[in-house]
């Protein structure tokens, strides 16, 4: 039986006790409403151990994405370095190929640019606009009415 079961057979039984009057029935209502919060609390308890397993996992596989995106960067780098080494040799009218490969020089613009020195006619302005929360939390606990904010109070399960 699983959570959503144990709670209904619970509310079942509550709504059940509320139209007996005999002792001996009701206390075997309540002997098996124990039984159902034991088994309830131990498919938490279990749950709560897969959660852990689950965020150990997380934790791994976080490890293995730095370890492979350090392993990505470092190949990248390798391959620009080659890709200068090669440049520097070859004069810029060079063409090669081989047929599965080939070398040649494209001609290209770039902007170099020093910010420090540049006059602020040539700068861009960037504005962008986000949500002040702990702003917005502080005025609606105050009492202030915000169109497009509320309060919402969450209840987070600590898995420890």
């Amino acid at each position: 039986m699983n959570l959503y079961e144990l709670n209904q057979n619970i509310e079942e039984i509550f709504n059940y006790l509320e139209t007996l009057e005999d002792q001996e029935q009701i206390d075997c209502l309540y002997g098996m409403l124990e039984d159902l919060k034991e088994e309830k609390e131990q498919k938490a308890l279990n749950l709560s151990k897969w959660i852990l397993n689950m965020l150990a996992d997380v934790e791994k596989i976080k490890a293995e994405e730095k370890r492979l995106k350090a392993k990505r960067e470092s190949v990248e780098k390798r391959a620009e370095s080659v890709k200068n080494y090669v440049s520097s040799i070859l004069d810029h009218s060079d063409k090669i190929s081989d047929g599965v490969t080939s070398l040649s020089f494209r001609k290209s613009e770039s902007v170099q640019v020093d910010e420090d020195i540049l006059s602020k006619k040539w700068m861009k302005e960037k504005i962008t606009y986000s949500p002040d929360k702990t702003g917005l939390k502080n005025a609606i606990k105050a009492g202030e009415e915000i169109e497009g904010a509320e309060l919402k109070i969450n209840y987070n399960l600590q898995v420890k």
